[in-house]
């Protein structure tokens, strides 16, 4: 009797899963997403850059090679410009 219960309750689930994904594809035409604006989405970016900079990156360095007047080490973001 207890499998017959996890496999009525698996089943459920299921259908409650179907039913969410139809709702959010029903209603994703209504929602109105606003604009983020410049100076957010740059705050953004450029969180996700220092968050990702470290002199031992492979494409910090690259970017300090292209570099003519790049300093000789890397410490602070910015540094490979």
């Amino acid at each position: 009797m207890q499998a017959d219960t996890e496999e009525y309750l698996r089943e459920a689930a299921g259908r409650g899963h179907e039913m969410v994904q139809q709702m959010v594809q029903k209603l994703s035409g209504a929602l109105i997403y606003p604009d983020a604006g410049n100076v957010q989405t740059n705050e953004k970016l450029w969180d996700v850059y220092a968050s990702e900079w470290g002199a031992e990156a492979g494409w910090v360095a690259g970017m300090a090679a292209s570099n003519r007047e790049a300093k000789e080490t890397l410490e602070n973001v910015g540094d490979e410009w």
